[in-house]
């Protein structure tokens, strides 16, 4: 299992975009969690959206904060290689 983390923040402009880059929907081994930190735009809607219409291994979550102690068990639970975007 591969895990991308994607880091946001008020990202709706570039979120699709990230997100039409990677392999969803052909790579039955890549995992993404998209952690977002407490956008007030629509960047959570988008990935909701995206999660629903696509696989099941696209996840958003809403954290405090970019910081290790908040992300961590996310990543953890990601895959076996983690890359972070």
């Amino acid at each position: 299992m591969i895990g991308i983390v994607i880091l946001t923040f008020r990202s709706e402009d570039v979120i699709e975009a990230c997100l039409d880059s990677l392999p969803l929907d052909t790579d039955p081994n890549l995992r993404v969690v998209v952690c977002d930190n407490a956008s007030d735009d629509n960047t959570v809607d988008i990935v909701q959206t995206r999660a629903r219409a696509r696989r099941r291994d696209l996840e958003i979550h809403k954290v405090g904060s970019f910081l290790p102690a908040d992300t961590a068990p996310l990543i953890r639970r990601s895959g076996n290689s983690t890359s972070w975007l």
